[in-house]
């Protein structure tokens, strides 16, 4: 196989900006990417996620036991949390949804890297990129709250109460396998 590669136009969104026009731009866009329909029609559950931390609950305790406990706890949370949630229609989710995946260009957004793509839980992109904030605020020691904020509301416009225990179930499950990503990185 061969890939091309050209640069595209945009810059990643600051979450350090005063500035929400870039989180309402990204939450708009995300609704839109929504109404799309996977090509392959593959669905991404909430037990697929699990069994992913799972894999991951398996290679910490083989490369770093003392962390092992307090990830297996917080795994058991996670699979909680979603056995919780009530059934929800799957939608186009991008599954990798963080700040390096959006490009903003002249008041437009747009997103990269598809390989991903598939139907899912549609506040699993919500908080995939919430739980990149969190990190980004962790390591920078400054608030990305405004930001956040203002995505999510764009983001979840569409949905009703309750909502909100679906981002924050996905938030969890996202700063968990960032948790071992960065374990190993």
């Amino acid at each position: 196989g061969a890939a091309f590669f050209s640069e595209l136009p945009g810059v990643a969104p600051s979450f350090a900006s005063p500035d929400v026009c870039p989180a309402v731009a990204a939450g708009h866009a995300l609704r839109e990417w929504r109404a799309l329909v996977p090509a392959d029609g593959a669905l991404w559950r909430t037990q697929d996620e699990v069994h992913g931390l799972e894999d991951w609950a398996a290679t910490i305790c083989r490369y770093q036991p003392e962390a092992a406990e307090a990830f297996d706890a917080a795994l058991v949370r996670v699979a909680e949390a979603f056995a919780a949630l009530p059934e929800i229609v799957a939608q186009a989710c991008h599954r990798d949804f963080h700040e390096g995946q959006i490009l903003l260009a002249n008041g437009a957004c747009g997103f990269i890297d598809f390989d991903t793509w598939c139907a899912a839980d549609p506040a699993l992109d919500i908080g995939n990129l919430a739980a990149h904030i969190q990190l980004w605020e962790l390591r920078n020691g400054a608030s990305a709250e405004a930001f956040e904020r203002r995505f999510r509301e764009c983001a979840s416009v569409d949905f009703g109460e309750g909502f909100g225990k679906r981002i924050t179930a996905w938030k969890r499950a996202a700063l968990l396998r960032l948790t071992a990503i960065y374990a190993f990185t």
